[in-house]
């Protein structure tokens, strides 16, 4: 049995943390002469804190393996990265400049700003965006922010337009306990855990 290298087995932890979403299935042939080749269906997005910038891969239905496609620029510090249920829309929350990016997917994954490329979170209070998810209907999102001092976190929510874009709901966001770094949604979009 080969033995992995070390990056090798990193390489494959991490890809547990991506987001991956379910795109359409196509094959490409011609005629019947060749081969037919497979468009893959998932793409899997990493945000690269230290390079403000988001990486997308194909990921082979048949292998699960990654195929690197290229990479966009984000905000300052990308920490997180979630796709809505459409696979139409994905987001970024970045820490430093505390913006979400939002993006439209394209059917090959590559991922296009939107106008705007990102959406200001409160950049008074807030010390850093941790986490963001959107919920099962694909109508919220929710990002998890520490603040500055002492104050306790925050969950700063949006609703997402017909279009991806994302609007600050009212109230603007809810309160939490200390550092709050994650939240995710139940599946039924009833309840959110931070």
């Amino acid at each position: 049995m080969k033995k992995e290298n070390k990056t090798v087995k990193v390489f494959r932890y991490l890809a547990l943390l991506f987001v991956i979403t379910f795109g359409l299935v196509s094959i490409i042939g011609s005629g019947g002469d060749e081969e037919a080749t497979a468009v893959y269906p998932r793409f899997a997005y990493v945000a690269n804190h230290t390079e403000n910038s988001v990486s997308f891969y194909a990921v082979e239905d048949d292998t699960g393996r990654l195929r690197y496609q290229g990479r966009v620029a984000a905000g300052d510090g990308p920490r997180s990265v979630t796709v809505d249920p459409s696979g139409s829309y994905a987001y970024v929350a970045n820490t430093y400049d505390k913006t979400i990016s939002q993006y439209t997917i394209g059917f090959d994954g590559t991922l296009t700003p939107m106008d705007p490329a990102t959406v200001l979170v409160d950049n008074i209070e807030v010390s850093g965006l941790w986490s963001i998810t959107v919920d099962p209907s694909g109508s919220y999102a929710y990002v998890a922010s520490t603040r500055t001092g002492a104050l306790p976190g925050r969950v700063y929510q949006y609703t997402i337009d017909i279009d991806g874009a994302l609007e600050v709901m009212d109230p603007a966001f809810v309160g939490t306990g200390d550092g709050p770094r994650s939240v995710t949604i139940d599946p039924s979009g009833s309840y959110a855990y931070v």
